[in-house]
C-alpha cells in the first residue's frame, strides 16, 4: 500500500469511483459517534484507511487506524487481519487494538458487512517519507556545489536490525506480552512472508531510551500485511540461477560466510533478500529498484562515503542470489544482542570523523524539520553532507 496519509491516488479497483463510494459510507457510521471521531481517510487498491481518535470512557484518547474493505479488496483486508492479530505480541511489528462499540461492528443489519482491522496508529511516518526528506535536505555549498545528506551507520544498522526483528517474529510469533524483543526458537519457524515489504510498508515508531537498539533511532515498525502467505517449507532450493552466481555470489565470495546452522525456510529468504533490497534503497536514496539493481548498488564502493564494511556484507549476503549463501535469523539476532555500535566503537575508527556522533544522530532524525535544518546544517556540513556535484 501507499504511505497512510501520504498522498495515495482513488481508484485502481475495476470502477475508478468504486472505492470513494465505500469510503463515503464508511464515514457516515462514525457521524455522532460519542467516542470515536474520523480524522483523516484515504482510499485506495487495498483499502479504505481511516485515521481515527478514540476516547473511553475515562476520557483517555489515542489515534487507531482503522482498514476497512470493500467488497474488491476483501480478501486482502481479511488477509491482514489474520496476520497482524497472529504477530500482535511481535514489538517490530503494528500491533491490533481491540476496542468495544466501533460502529463497523456487524449487528442486526448494521454496521460494515467487510473486513477490517484496527490498529495502532504510527504517528512519525514511513521510512519512504523519511527518504523524501532527506533528499529535498541537498544543500548548495558557497562554491557552487551541492551536498546530499549522508546516513549514519549507526542510523542504517538501527533501521536493519528492526527489519531482522520483525522477520523473527513472523518466523516465530511471539506467544505473549511479556516476550520482550523478537528471539530465534528452537522449533521449527513458519513459513511466512510479509510479500511486500518496502519503504512505504516500515513505520517510524518511538525512542526506547532504555533500549540500547532503540535508544538513539526510532523503532521501525512493518506494516500492512495483506499480501503476507504462507509458503512451501520444501521450496527454498528452487530457482537458484547458477550462471547469474557468477556475477553475484562467486565474486564476492560468499559461499564462504555460509552458515554451518540455523533456521531457514524458503519465506525467510524471501524476507532476508526484502531486507536487502530496502537497505540498497535507502542507501542509494531510491525508492524503487529491482533485486538485480540493488545488488550492483551494495557492490558500488562510492554509494556512501563511509559505509561500515561489516554492514555492508551483511546487505551483500542477504541479497545473495544462492538463499544457502545468505544469513541465518539466529546468526543476525546473536549479532545485535551485545554489539550495538556507539558513538565511541566509531570514534576509535578511522574515517568516520563525526558522522557518528550522538549529536549527528539526533540532527538526522530531525533533519525533515526545515528550521531545524538551516539552524544546524551550516556548522554540521564539513563531516555531514556527502559527495559534492558541481551545478548545472
Amino acid at each position: 500500500m501507499g504511505d497512510p496519509f501520504g498522498p495515495a491516488p482513488f481508484g485502481r479497483s475495476k470502477s475508478s469511483n468504486q472505492p470513494k463510494v465505500w469510503a463515503e459510507k464508511a464515514r457516515r457510521l462514525f457521524d455522532n459517534h460519542p467516542q470515536l471521531v474520523v480524522e483523516d481517510m484515504r482510499s485506495d487498491y487495498t483499502g479504505i484507511l481511516m485515521r481515527v481518535k478514540h476516547t473511553d470512557g475515562t476520557g483517555v484518547s489515542q489515534r487507531l487506524m482503522i482498514k476497512a474493505a470493500y467488497p474488491e479488496v476483501a480478501a486482502i483486508v481479511q488477509n491482514e487481519g489474520k496476520w497482524v492479530d497472529l504477530l500482535r505480541y511481535a514489538k517490530h511489528i503494528v500491533t491490533p487494538v481491540p476496542i468495544s462499540g466501533d460502529p463497523l461492528t456487524r449487528s442486526q443489519g448494521a454496521g460494515w458487512r467487510f473486513p477490517y482491522v484496527i490498529m495502532e496508529y504510527i504517528e512519525n511516518g514511513t521510512l519512504r517519507q523519511f527518504q523524501q526528506r532527506i533528499a529535498r535536505a541537498r544543500r548548495t555549498l558557497p562554491d557552487g556545489t551541492t551536498a546530499r545528506l549522508v546516513l549514519p551507520n549507526r542510523f542504517l544498522w538501527s533501521i536493519f536490525f528492526c527489519l531482522v526483528r520483525a522477520c523473527v517474529g513472523m518466523a516465530w510469533p511471539p506467544a505473549g506480552p511479556d516476550v520482550h524483543l523478537e528471539t530465534p526458537l528452537a522449533i521449527e519457524p513458519l513459513g511466512l512472508t510479509h510479500s511486500d515489504m518496502h519503504q512505504g510498508n516500515i513505520m517510524f515508531g518511538r525512542l526506547y531510551p532504555e533500549e540500547a537498539e532503540h535508544s538513539r533511532v526510532p523503532i521501525v515498525r512493518l506494516i500492512d500485511f495483506g499480501e503476507a502467505k504462507v509458503m512451501r517449507p520444501d521450496g527454498s532450493h528452487l530457482l537458484v540461477d547458477e550462471f547469474s552466481k557468477n556475477g553475484y555470489d562467486i565474486p564476492l565470495d560468499l559461499a564462504r560466510y555460509r552458515p554451518a546452522s540455523g533456521s531457514r525456510n524458503q519465506a525467510i529468504d524471501k524476507n532476508l533478500m526484502d531486507i536487502g533490497c530496502v537497505m540498497a534503497r535507502v542507501l542509494a536514496g531510491r525508492e524503487f529498484a529491482f533485486v538485480g539493481a540493488c545488488r550492483d548498488i551494495i557492490r558500488d564502493p562510492g554509494i556512501h562515503p563511509s559505509l561500515d564494511p561489516d554492514l555492508r556484507l551483511l546487505i551483500q549476503r542477504c541479497l545473495a542470489i544462492d538463499p544457502l549463501n545468505r544469513p541465518r535469523l539466529e546468526e543476525l539476532t546473536a549479532l545485535i544482542s551485545g554489539n550495538i555500535k556507539t558513538e565511541r566503537y566509531y570514534e576509535d575508527t578511522e574515517g568516520y570523523d563525526g558522522l557518528e556522533s550522538d549529536d549527528t544522530l539526533e540532527f538526522q532524525m530531525h533533519a525533515h524539520d526545515g528550521a531545524t535544518f538551516r539552524i544546524l546544517g551550516a556548522h554540521m556540513q564539513d563531516y555531514y553532507f556527502g559527495p559534492r556535484t558541481s551545478n548545472p
